[in-house]
């Protein structure tokens, strides 16, 4: 039966390593699992718990890897490839089972994961003396992944850059990521993220065909018990993040932008934006992109119940616009 695999976040490389030793112990085959990120780190494997010392065979017992496999694991990680970890699982099983792969450059397993390496490693080289920008998204994920601009970065699990195609046409932006975004490393995923995304199936659009992305890229929080409560980010956080923001966007290169919420307006346009007066309208940038501003779906959340209908609908016909002007962009 297939295994799978949820771990904390996209470059969890510890997580990774607790669920490869409990694997290894039972035994499970590379082709048996499925590696995801998420909210609950080794989903399958309660956080990488192995079967009792007693009933693990002997043969299972320790894992043995080349002195250079660990700072390979470390960089591939870093990749945004979506088999990165399957990858690494099949080396990892490979060398406990064929002695002489260690010996054999030119494995196609080894070719590739060098090759990932090298990429992550070339982009953190370009994006990290003298303050030059990323010249690519994964460049920008590596650099936000380091960021300590701000004190949020030190307690958020992960950065979490936009995603979509790099020459989206419409790029949405949000405020900041919130738990699920945080735990998963995706931009709205959470019960907002739910929200939008039914948002855009109602409008006729294809999530992957846009770029969706925040304004702060770490998860600001506080807490309360267990829980981990959204905070808003201070305007000195915002502004600390701002450069990330430019980057993505002069990356990415849309023809038009949606603010959601106000943190998103103020960023964009460089002075803060009364939503509730505002939304509907299209507004231009310094460079000059229109962008349109928008209720953030939490927003919508937060209202009382026999409100939320007639909001959703108001907020849809604003979002509306933003394809309207598709065409006429």
């Amino acid at each position: 039966m297939p295994r799978t695999v949820t771990l904390a976040g996209g470059a969890d490389l510890e997580g990774f390593r607790r669920a490869c030793r409990a694997l290894w112990a039972e035994q499970v085959e590379p082709g048996r699992v499925r590696w995801r990120t998420g909210g609950e780190a080794a989903e399958a494997l309660d956080a990488g718990a192995g079967p009792p010392p007693s009933a693990t065979p002997p043969f299972a017992r320790a894992l043995h890897v080349p002195a250079a496999f660990m700072p390979l694991c470390e960089q591939v990680v870093l990749h945004r490839d979506a088999g990165r970890f399957d990858l690494l699982y099949r080396l990892l099983w490979r060398l406990q089972t064929e002695p002489g792969l260690r010996h054999d450059p030119g494995d196609a397993d080894w070719v590739r994961a060098r090759e990932m390496a090298r990429e992550v490693h070339d982009d953190m080289v370009k994006s990290a003396d003298g303050g030059e920008a990323p010249r690519s998204l994964l460049a920008l994920r590596v650099a936000l992944e380091r960021c300590r601009e701000c004190p949020i970065g030190e307690h958020a699990t992960q950065a979490v850059p936009g995603e979509g195609p790099r020459h989206a046409r419409l790029m949405f932006v949000g405020e900041q990521p919130g738990d699920q975004e945080d735990l998963q490393g995706r931009p709205f995923v959470g019960p907002a993220g739910q929200l939008f995304s039914r948002a855009l199936a109602e409008l006729g659009i294809d999530r992957r065909t846009v770029y969706i992305g925040n304004a702060v890229k770490h998860f600001k929080f506080e807490l309360r018990g267990k829980r981990r409560i959204h905070k808003t980010p201070a305007q000195e956080e915002a502004a600390a993040c701002l450069h990330w923001l430019e980057t993505e966007i002069a990356l990415v290169d849309p023809e038009a932008l949606v603010a959601l919420g106000a943190t998103a307006a103020r960023q964009l346009m460089g002075f803060a934006v009364a939503v509730t007066r505002s939304r509907g309208q299209w507004l231009k940038r310094a460079d000059g992109r229109r962008v349109l501003i928008a209720l953030h779906p939490s927003a919508l959340l937060r209202m009382e119940p026999e409100d939320k209908e007639a909001a959703y609908a108001a907020w849809l016909a604003d979002l509306r616009q933003a394809v309207a002007s598709k065409g006429a962009l």
